[in-house]
Protein backbone atom coordinates (compact mmCIF):
# COMPACT_ATOMS: atom_id res chain seq x y z
CA UNK A 1 0.00 0.00 0.00
CA UNK A 2 1.67 3.43 -1.04
CA UNK A 3 -1.10 6.22 -0.61
CA UNK A 4 -4.31 6.31 1.76
CA UNK A 5 -7.25 9.21 1.55
CA UNK A 6 -8.48 10.58 4.58
CA UNK A 7 -12.01 11.78 4.44
CA UNK A 8 -14.82 12.35 6.78
CA UNK A 9 -18.22 12.75 7.43
CA UNK A 10 -17.98 16.08 7.47
CA UNK A 11 -15.89 19.33 7.43
CA UNK A 12 -13.89 20.34 10.96
CA UNK A 13 -14.29 16.96 11.99
CA UNK A 14 -10.48 16.08 12.45
CA UNK A 15 -8.93 14.62 9.29
CA UNK A 16 -5.83 17.40 9.82
CA UNK A 17 -5.71 16.84 13.13
CA UNK A 18 -5.47 12.94 12.84
CA UNK A 19 -2.86 13.51 9.93
CA UNK A 20 -0.84 15.55 12.21
CA UNK A 21 -1.05 13.17 14.78
CA UNK A 22 -0.05 10.45 13.15
CA UNK A 23 2.98 12.52 10.96
CA UNK A 24 4.55 13.35 14.63
CA UNK A 25 4.45 10.11 15.49
CA UNK A 26 5.71 8.44 12.44
CA UNK A 27 8.87 11.14 12.72
CA UNK A 28 9.83 9.27 15.91
CA UNK A 29 9.40 5.93 14.46
CA UNK A 30 10.16 4.97 11.42
CA UNK A 31 9.68 8.13 9.08
CA UNK A 32 7.44 5.97 6.90
CA UNK A 33 4.90 8.77 6.24
CA UNK A 34 3.89 11.84 3.80
CA UNK A 35 0.67 13.89 3.53
CA UNK A 36 -0.45 16.24 1.21
CA UNK A 37 -3.70 18.27 1.16
CA UNK A 38 -3.55 19.69 -2.35
CA UNK A 39 -7.27 21.69 -2.28
CA UNK A 40 -7.98 23.85 0.81
CA UNK A 41 -10.09 27.02 0.92
CA UNK A 42 -10.58 29.60 3.97
CA UNK A 43 -6.65 30.55 2.91
CA UNK A 44 -5.50 33.90 5.11
CA UNK A 45 -4.94 36.24 2.57
CA UNK A 46 -2.14 38.91 4.39
CA UNK A 47 -2.38 37.33 7.22
CA UNK A 48 -0.65 34.77 9.69
CA UNK A 49 -0.72 30.95 8.18
CA UNK A 50 0.79 29.20 10.70
CA UNK A 51 -2.90 28.00 11.78
CA UNK A 52 -3.64 26.33 8.52
CA UNK A 53 -3.92 22.88 7.71
CA UNK A 54 -1.62 22.97 5.96
CA UNK A 55 0.80 24.50 7.94
CA UNK A 56 -0.14 21.67 10.41
CA UNK A 57 0.90 18.96 8.11
CA UNK A 58 4.13 20.95 7.37
CA UNK A 59 4.59 21.18 10.97
CA UNK A 60 4.13 17.90 11.90
CA UNK A 61 6.98 16.64 9.34
CA UNK A 62 9.37 19.06 10.98
CA UNK A 63 9.79 20.73 7.72
CA UNK A 64 9.43 24.96 7.14
CA UNK A 65 6.54 26.78 6.46
CA UNK A 66 7.06 28.32 3.55
CA UNK A 67 6.05 29.56 -0.50
CA UNK A 68 7.92 26.60 -1.82
CA UNK A 69 6.47 23.71 0.83
CA UNK A 70 3.31 25.24 0.65
CA UNK A 71 3.13 24.90 -2.66
CA UNK A 72 4.56 21.28 -3.15
CA UNK A 73 1.30 19.96 -0.82
CA UNK A 74 -1.17 22.42 -1.22
CA UNK A 75 -1.37 23.79 -4.53
CA UNK A 76 -4.77 24.78 -4.84
CA UNK A 77 -5.68 27.55 -2.05
CA UNK A 78 -8.95 29.63 -2.06
CA UNK A 79 -9.44 32.54 0.00
CA UNK A 80 -13.29 32.22 0.22
CA UNK A 81 -14.06 30.54 3.62
CA UNK A 82 -16.17 28.58 1.50
CA UNK A 83 -16.81 25.11 0.37
CA UNK A 84 -13.84 24.55 -3.11
CA UNK A 85 -16.60 24.38 -5.53
CA UNK A 86 -18.66 27.83 -4.22
CA UNK A 87 -14.80 29.40 -3.57
CA UNK A 88 -13.87 28.41 -6.99
CA UNK A 89 -17.22 30.88 -8.54
CA UNK A 90 -16.07 33.63 -6.20
CA UNK A 91 -12.86 34.00 -7.53
CA UNK A 92 -13.15 32.64 -10.68
CA UNK A 93 -10.67 30.42 -10.34
CA UNK A 94 -11.84 26.79 -11.18
CA UNK A 95 -10.10 23.94 -10.57
CA UNK A 96 -8.77 21.49 -13.70
CA UNK A 97 -9.82 18.06 -12.19
CA UNK A 98 -7.67 16.20 -14.61
CA UNK A 99 -4.62 18.31 -12.69
CA UNK A 100 -5.59 17.38 -9.10
CA UNK A 101 -5.48 13.71 -9.90
CA UNK A 102 -2.02 14.39 -11.79
CA UNK A 103 -0.32 16.18 -9.03
CA UNK A 104 -1.96 13.38 -6.70
CA UNK A 105 -0.52 10.84 -8.72
CA UNK A 106 2.77 11.86 -8.84
CA UNK A 107 2.89 12.09 -5.31
CA UNK A 108 2.20 8.75 -5.10
CA UNK A 109 4.63 7.63 -7.05
CA UNK A 110 7.26 9.75 -5.61
CA UNK A 111 5.76 8.06 -2.37
CA UNK A 112 6.38 4.49 -3.86
CA UNK A 113 10.04 5.46 -4.96
CA UNK A 114 10.85 6.32 -1.19
CA UNK A 115 8.93 3.47 0.51
CA UNK A 116 6.76 5.79 2.00
CA UNK A 117 2.87 5.75 2.69
CA UNK A 118 1.00 8.60 1.27
CA UNK A 119 -1.47 10.22 3.06
CA UNK A 120 -4.04 12.41 0.62
CA UNK A 121 -6.17 14.79 2.70
CA UNK A 122 -9.62 15.71 1.37
CA UNK A 123 -12.12 18.42 2.40
CA UNK A 124 -15.04 18.71 4.11
CA UNK A 125 -16.84 14.96 3.99
CA UNK A 126 -17.06 12.52 1.43
CA UNK A 127 -19.65 13.57 -0.61
CA UNK A 128 -18.27 17.59 -0.29
CA UNK A 129 -18.30 19.27 -3.73
CA UNK A 130 -14.57 20.20 -5.37
CA UNK A 131 -15.43 21.61 -8.39
CA UNK A 132 -18.86 22.24 -9.84
CA UNK A 133 -19.15 18.42 -11.29
CA UNK A 134 -17.20 17.02 -8.68
CA UNK A 135 -17.19 15.69 -5.61
CA UNK A 136 -14.17 14.38 -2.60
CA UNK A 137 -16.04 11.01 -3.73
CA UNK A 138 -15.27 11.16 -7.63
CA UNK A 139 -11.67 12.07 -6.33
CA UNK A 140 -11.17 9.13 -4.79
CA UNK A 141 -12.97 6.94 -7.01
CA UNK A 142 -10.39 8.55 -9.48
CA UNK A 143 -7.30 6.95 -7.68
CA UNK A 144 -8.85 3.62 -6.58
CA UNK A 145 -7.26 4.83 -2.82
CA UNK A 146 -7.85 3.02 0.29
CA UNK A 147 -9.65 5.36 2.78
CA UNK A 148 -9.32 6.44 6.56
CA UNK A 149 -12.84 7.78 7.41
CA UNK A 150 -12.81 10.36 10.04
CA UNK A 151 -15.71 10.86 12.30
CA UNK A 152 -16.70 12.28 15.60
CA UNK A 153 -18.50 11.37 19.06
CA UNK A 154 -21.61 14.12 19.05
CA UNK A 155 -24.66 13.17 18.59
CA UNK A 156 -25.95 12.88 14.99
CA UNK A 157 -22.43 11.39 14.37
CA UNK A 158 -23.62 7.98 13.48
CA UNK A 159 -26.03 8.44 11.31
CA UNK A 160 -24.04 10.84 9.26
CA UNK A 161 -20.87 8.07 9.54
CA UNK A 162 -23.18 5.33 8.13
CA UNK A 163 -24.26 7.80 5.38
CA UNK A 164 -20.99 8.42 4.57
CA UNK A 165 -19.74 4.21 4.54
CA UNK A 166 -22.88 3.70 2.35
CA UNK A 167 -22.02 6.24 0.42
CA UNK A 168 -18.50 4.43 -0.27
CA UNK A 169 -19.86 0.85 -0.21
CA UNK A 170 -22.16 2.11 -3.54
CA UNK A 171 -19.19 3.29 -5.56
CA UNK A 172 -17.19 0.30 -4.30
CA UNK A 173 -14.79 2.32 -2.64
CA UNK A 174 -12.67 0.38 0.38
CA UNK A 175 -12.84 1.38 3.59
CA UNK A 176 -9.72 0.76 5.67
CA UNK A 177 -10.59 1.83 8.71
CA UNK A 178 -12.45 4.11 11.13
CA UNK A 179 -11.06 6.65 13.25
CA UNK A 180 -13.38 8.07 16.06
CA UNK A 181 -12.19 11.80 17.38
CA UNK A 182 -13.87 12.71 20.33
CA UNK A 183 -16.35 15.54 20.03
CA UNK A 184 -15.30 18.39 22.51
CA UNK A 185 -17.92 18.88 24.99
CA UNK A 186 -19.78 15.84 23.71
CA UNK A 187 -22.52 14.15 25.72
CA UNK A 188 -22.00 11.22 23.66
CA UNK A 189 -19.02 8.72 24.98
CA UNK A 190 -16.20 7.45 22.69
CA UNK A 191 -17.30 3.73 23.80
CA UNK A 192 -20.62 4.40 23.53
CA UNK A 193 -20.19 5.26 20.23
CA UNK A 194 -17.74 2.89 19.04
CA UNK A 195 -20.41 -0.13 20.21
CA UNK A 196 -23.03 1.67 18.23
CA UNK A 197 -21.23 1.82 15.15
CA UNK A 198 -20.00 -1.92 15.50
CA UNK A 199 -23.47 -2.98 15.43
CA UNK A 200 -23.86 -1.55 11.63
CA UNK A 201 -19.97 -2.55 10.35
CA UNK A 202 -17.44 -5.12 10.77
CA UNK A 203 -14.59 -2.41 9.91
CA UNK A 204 -11.74 -1.85 12.35
CA UNK A 205 -13.07 1.02 14.99
CA UNK A 206 -10.26 3.33 16.13
CA UNK A 207 -10.42 5.89 18.49
CA UNK A 208 -8.13 8.98 18.97
CA UNK A 209 -9.20 9.92 22.41
CA UNK A 210 -8.02 13.29 24.37
CA UNK A 211 -7.29 11.56 27.96
CA UNK A 212 -2.87 11.76 27.28
CA UNK A 213 -2.65 8.51 28.92
CA UNK A 214 -5.10 6.68 26.50
CA UNK A 215 -4.02 8.57 23.46
CA UNK A 216 -0.31 7.47 23.38
CA UNK A 217 -1.44 4.04 22.76
CA UNK A 218 -4.53 4.47 20.61
CA UNK A 219 -2.48 6.37 18.36
CA UNK A 220 0.41 3.67 18.28
CA UNK A 221 -3.01 1.19 17.70
CA UNK A 222 -3.62 3.15 14.38
CA UNK A 223 -0.38 3.98 13.13
CA UNK A 224 0.71 0.51 13.30
CA UNK A 225 -2.93 -0.10 10.97
CA UNK A 226 -1.68 2.34 8.80
CA UNK A 227 1.54 0.74 8.22
CA UNK A 228 0.08 -2.76 7.64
Amino acid sequence: MTALFVTGTSTDIGKTFIIQKLLSFDKKQLNRMDAIKPLISGWPEGEDITHTDTAKILQAQGKAVHTENIQAISPWRYYSPVAPDLAQLKENRPIQMDALLHFCEDAILKAQRQNKILLIEGVGGVMSPISQTHTVLDWIMAHSLPVIMVTGTYLGSITHLLTALRSCEASNVSVKCIVLNESENSGVSVQDTKESIARYTRLPIHILRRESALAQRDLCALYTVMLS
